[in-house]
């Protein structure tokens, strides 16, 4: 369910009422060290 829930997310089928209150994650950027660990765990 949760990747269903992601997917429609990503795609702007569904929104989070309140969302715009949140931190644009894309002005925060990842260090590289969490960048690679997540790279592995998606193989």
């Amino acid at each position: 369910m949760f990747s269903y829930l992601a997917a429609e997310l990503r795609t702007g089928d569904i929104a989070v009422a309140g969302s715009d209150s949140y931190a644009n994650l894309q002005a925060q950027p990842l260090a590289a060290d969490f960048c690679a660990q997540a790279m592995e765990w998606a193989d």
